[in-house]
């Protein structure tokens, strides 16, 4: 069965793009940073304060955090707080630029920023810079675009069939 995806909606992003950087590369610069940042800060046996750990985590994802969520993590006064201002960034802590080189549905040219998991049992995708993929995503409460392996997110030498019914639609 041929799985397209579909082009209807606002939250719709479906275009062939080439991965130009993935930030952290991997699940070992991920977790590599994580231990770094972790020791540097939150060493400690007892839960660290809600003030530590904001700034661990605003250390450790650098850049990739929304204003929204920016403001709502700055003003967390509890850790329960805090875990709800970052809950939906948990779950896909890659952030991945690309360049559009045909839409079918959402972003017509340029970059493209896309969040997907680390690829090591939590659904995300395994993008490396210089691959062509054909990607499906959609947009989180936050208005960040996502893709996993759910989505039709597939590297373009394996899309053949799904790109001939997506370019046969558009005309």
């Amino acid at each position: 069965m041929l799985r397209v995806p579909s082009l209807k909606g606002k939250g719709a992003a479906v275009f062939v793009a080439a991965v130009q950087n993935v930030y952290p590369k991997d699940f070992s610069e991920y977790e590599q940073r994580w231990r770094n940042k972790y020791h540097e800060g939150l060493s400690e046996d007892a839960p660290p304060p809600v003030d530590r750990l904001r700034t661990f985590i605003l250390q450790l994802w650098p850049s990739v955090f929304s204003a929204q969520e920016i403001r709502r993590i700055r003003a967390a006064t509890t850790t329960d707080d805090l875990t709800s201002a970052v809950l939906p960034f948990w779950l896909t802590p890659r952030r991945i630029r690309l360049q559009v080189e045909e839409a079918f549905a959402g972003p017509k040219e340029g970059g493209f920023v896309l969040y997907t998991g680390l690829a090591g049992g939590d659904c995300g995708i395994d993008f490396k810079v210089g691959e062509r993929w054909l990607i499906d995503a959609y947009r989180d409460d936050t208005g960040r675009w996502i893709a996993h392996q759910c989505s039709v997110t597939i590297p373009v030498s394996k899309a053949d069939a799904v790109l001939a019914k997506l370019r046969s639609e558009r005309r």
